[in-house]
C-alpha cells in the first residue's frame, strides 16, 4: 500500500503546481485510476489516465509509470529553487541547496523541489 500513498502524496503536490490528478481507488474491483489534467481539469478530457489493477502483472510498472509521468509534470512546473525548504539563498542568482549539498543557481529547480511552508 506504501506504493499508492506515494502515488496519492504526488497527486496533492501536483496540485500546488496547478496540475490535477484525480486518484479514485475501486475497492470491489482493486483498481486506482488516476486521471491527470496537466493544465488544470477545466481543460474536461484528461491528458494522461492510469489505470492500474492490484492483481495485474504489470501493475508495478504502470505505478512506475504513473509516478514517473507525474514527477516529469511536477519537474516542468518548477522552474526555480526560490521558495523550496531545501534552498537557502545567499545574494544574487546563487544559494545553497541542501539536496545537491552546494552553492546553485536559482534558476536550476528540480524534481525535488518542496514548499517551504510544508
Amino acid at each position: 500500500m506504501k506504493t499508492y500513498n506515494e502515488l496519492l502524496d504526488l497527486c496533492f503536490e501536483a496540485k500546488k503546481k496547478g496540475i490535477h490528478a484525480f486518484f479514485n481507488y475501486s475497492p470491489h474491483v482493486n483498481l486506482v485510476s488516476i486521471q491527470v489534467h496537466k493544465d488544470g481539469y477545466e481543460s474536461n478530457l484528461p491528458d494522461k489516465t492510469f489505470m492500474i489493477w492490484f492483481n495485474d502483472i504489470n501493475a508495478v510498472y504502470e505505478r512506475q509509470e504513473a509516478k514517473n509521468y507525474i514527477r516529469g509534470l511536477i519537474a516542468e512546473k518548477t522552474s526555480t529553487c526560490m521558495g523550496c525548504y531545501r534552498f537557502e539563498p545567499k545574494g544574487g542568482n546563487l544559494g545553497y541547496c541542501e539536496i545537491q549539498d552546494h552553492i546553485i543557481s536559482i534558476e536550476m529547480g528540480c524534481e525535488e523541489w518542496e514548499p517551504a511552508d510544508v
